[in-house]
């Protein structure tokens, strides 16, 4: 598998962290893109990323998922190429994965619409979000969409890996789950 990374200054690395670290040991390929021309990131605990490419010369069918760290979403909301790469992934049916705030992200590319989700957003960001389909759970799988709260880090990270079957062999998943003490 090969999974996309966006990061982007503020974006939150612990959300992203072990999902990184568990689907390298499966033999996964991680790749981090950058919205921004400069490929140096800082996110909200200080450290700095560089991304592997631009996220102009991403193409979906090249990736079996996007995720999208929380962070402050006001610093990608206005930007029509994530939106439109949201959208890109979305209609590929790729596995598309937001979690805490980045579920706005999402939102405002359209392809929430008749979905359930979560995030750990308490306001209605510009009246994106259709706050009845919010279930408030942890983590929520709504066909390719999986949307997470951010404390709930370590069961996205198990959750994405599994809907995209990216264990070696996926007995490995309740192993995973347990080492990092999120059930079996």
């Amino acid at each position: 598998m090969k999974i996309l990374f966006l990061v982007y200054d503020t974006f939150c690395e612990f959300e992203m962290a072990l999902l990184a670290f568990v689907a390298r040991k499966e033999k996964n390929e991680i790749v981090t893109a950058s919205p921004d021309e400069t490929p140096r990131v800082k996110g909200m605990g200080g450290l700095t990323v560089v991304a592997d490419v631009p996220l102009g010369s991403v193409r979906a069918a090249e990736y079996d998922a996007l995720i999208i760290p929380g962070g402050d979403p006001d610093v990608l909301l206005d930007r029509d190429e994530v939106s439109a790469l949201i959208r890109e992934f979305n209609n590929c049916g790729k596995l598309v994965g937001a979690i805490c705030a980045a579920p706005v992200h999402l939102a405002r590319a359209g392809v929430l619409a008749g979905k359930r989700y979560t995030t750990s957003l308490r306001e209605n960001r510009r009246g994106l979000f259709d706050w009845s389909r919010n279930t408030g759970e942890p983590v929520v799988v709504d066909g390719n969409i999986v949307t997470g709260k951010g404390e709930a880090f370590v069961h996205f990270a198990f959750t994405v890996l599994e809907q995209l079957g990216a264990y070696q062999d996926m007995a490995h998943a309740p192993l995973w789950r347990k080492e990092f003490g999120c059930g079996v």
